[in-house]
């Protein structure tokens, strides 16, 4: 067993724990950006365990945690193409909208008149 074989397989093990924790979380609670972690640390958990394979000469295993890790990480890929593109399926009416709120709010944070005696008034 070589030093990299160790250090990768010392590498797996807490991050396929960790990612099935935080899947199995994010499904009870439904969480997108949980679930998204998750996946994007079992991508790295199964390359690692696939290069640890690799040079154990293992090249089987090595072969279908390689196809598991292109998999999850395809999915933490896919998940993160479709969050960058929600901002665009708004339209137009949506972000009209929106710049009026920012608009009126804008409005509403500016301070009023300060109340001062009228200047005829001496005492």
């Amino acid at each position: 067993m070589t030093i990299l074989a160790v250090a990768l397989y010392g590498l797996a093990l807490p991050l396929v724990g960790l990612g099935s924790t935080a899947g199995t979380l994010a499904t009870l609670l439904r969480d997108p950006g949980l679930l998204r972690w998750s996946q994007g640390c079992l991508a790295v958990a199964f390359t690692a365990t696939a290069g640890y394979f690799a040079l154990e000469g293992y090249a089987s295993w090595a072969v279908v945690f390689a196809v598991a890790a292109v998999l999850f990480a395809w999915l933490w890929w896919r998940q993160h193409k479709s969050r960058d593109r929600a901002p665009r399926a708004y339209g137009c009416k949506s972000l009209a909208r929106l710049a009026d709120l920012a608009a009126r709010a804008r409005d509403a944070a500016r301070p009023g008149p300060i109340l001062r005696p009228a200047p005829e008034v001496a005492w």
